[in-house]
């Protein structure tokens, strides 16, 4: 007699999303460190002092670097939605395989 055996294994592998949203929130950090350290002009401020001569200029670098930072958080800002929607997806898996029955 033949025995059939059901793979439960199949589905989304819902102990991934915290690995993922870790390494979300580990990037994030770097990023808005990086983007820090370059609007300070961390370590090499004399350097930027140096290279761009006039209140002006320095005012209009310090406004670009903004702009930057401006659209840096934006695209972060897109990593938290997926976070957000893989939280969603994690509670809907679950909702769902609590309902599964053999």
């Amino acid at each position: 007699m033949a025995t059939t055996t059901y793979d439960t294994t199949r589905g989304i592998a819902i102990n991934g999303i915290t690995k993922m949203q870790d390494a979300i929130k580990k990037y994030k950090r770097e990023v808005d460190s990086a983007c820090d350290a370059a609007l300070s002009f961390s370590g090499y401020k004399s350097m930027v002092n140096n290279a761009i001569k006039g209140t002006n200029a320095q005012k209009k670098l310090e406004s670009e670097m903004n702009e930057i930072k401006k659209y840096q958080a934006e695209l972060v800002g897109q990593l938290d939605k997926f976070s957000s929607k893989l939280d969603n997806i994690k509670s809907q898996y679950q909702s769902q395989d609590s309902k599964f029955t053999f």
